[in-house]
C-alpha cells in the first residue's frame, strides 16, 4: 500500500494548531513548535489577525483520565509558550443506534470527525497548519497499513477543508495542511526523540486513572514504562518519578551524561 507523506512540515510556515490529548505525543509536538522551532529561527511572521505562537487543541474523546489529561494540556501550554488552547468542537461521530457499525469504520469516522473539527478550528483562527501527533508504532513495530491510513486521512481532510479556505481567502492564496511528523515512529522512538529534545516529560499524563499520581500498573503506565526501558535500560527514569518531578527540573540530564 502506498503511503502519502504528510510528515514533513514547511519550514517557512506560520504557527500551527496542535492536537493535544495531554499525552507524550502532544507534549512533544507542543515543545517542538513552541520552543524548538522559534529558537531555530524557522517559521514565517504570522499575520496581524493570527495567533503569534502555536495553539493547542484538546480533542473530544472517551479515553480514560480526561480531567488529568486536560490539566496536562494546560501545563504544556504554559511551558511551551503557546498562545492558549481550545476545546471547540464542530462535529462528533455517534454510531447510529438503528444499525450495527463495524468498529473499524466507527474508529475511522471518529478520527475523521476529530480532524475536521481541528482543521475548521485552525481555519477559523487564520492558521494554515494542523499538527496531528499520532504515530503508527504504538507497539514495537510500525504498522504499514496504519501509517498509510494516518497519512492518507490527514492529506484528504486537509485538502477537503482547504477547498473552502482557498475560497474564503479570495485571492487564491489560502491553504490548510494537516501534518503528521511522528507517524512513522514507535513508542520507544518517540520517547528517545523527547529525551534528545530535553522535553519536560513530567508535563505529560501517562496514566489511565484520575489519581494524584500515575499508578504505574495500568495499561497506559506500562506502555510508556516499556518505552522508557527501551531507551534507558539502566532504569534511571521511571513513569511515577517523572510525573512528580517539577516541570522546570528536567530529569533527562543524568541519563544523557551516563
Amino acid at each position: 500500500m502506498a503511503v502519502t507523506d504528510t510528515r514533513a512540515s514547511n519550514p517557512a510556515a506560520g504557527p500551527a494548531l496542535i492536537i493535544n490529548a495531554g499525552t507524550l505525543p502532544g507534549l512533544l509536538a507542543c515543545w517542538s513548535e513552541g520552543v524548538v522551532r522559534p529558537a531555530s529561527g524557522r517559521g514565517s511572521r504570522p499575520a496581524a489577525d493570527q495567533p503569534t505562537s502555536p495553539i493547542a487543541w484538546f480533542p473530544p474523546d472517551e479515553r480514560p483520565a480526561r480531567t488529568r489529561r486536560r490539566a496536562a494540556v494546560e501545563r504544556q501550554v504554559e511551558l511551551c509558550s503557546l498562545s492558549g488552547f481550545s476545546e471547540r468542537v464542530v462535529m462528533r461521530f455517534e454510531p447510529p443506534a438503528h444499525a450495527g457499525v463495524h468498529e473499524t469504520i466507527a474508529s475511522g469516522a471518529r478520527d475523521t470527525a476529530m480532524l475536521l473539527s481541528a482543521a475548521i478550528e485552525a481555519a477559523s483562527l487564520g492558521l494554515s497548519r494542523v499538527i496531528w501527533p499520532i504515530h503508527a508504532g504504538a507497539a514495537k513495530e510500525i504498522s504499514i497499513d496504519a501509517l498509510a491510513d494516518i497519512c492518507d486521512r490527514a492529506l484528504l481532510i486537509g485538502q477537503l477543508v482547504g477547498l473552502d479556505v482557498v475560497r474564503a481567502a479570495g485571492d487564491g492564496n489560502g491553504s490548510l495542511r494537516i501534518e503528521t511528523p511522528y507517524a512513522d515512529l514507535t513508542d520507544a522512538q518517540l520517547m528517545d526523540l523527547a529525551l534528545d529534545m530535553d522535553v519536560p516529560l513530567s508535563a505529560a499524563w501517562w496514566c489511565m486513572n484520575e489519581d494524584a499520581r500515575p499508578c504505574g500498573q495500568c495499561a497506559g503506565c506500562m506502555r510508556w514504562r516499556e518505552a522508557l526501558v527501551a531507551v534507558d535500560p539502566a532504569g534511571r527514569l521511571d513513569i511515577q518519578v517523572l510525573a512528580t518531578t517539577p516541570a522546570d527540573m528536567s530529569p533527562i540530564g543524568p541519563l544523557k551524561q551516563a
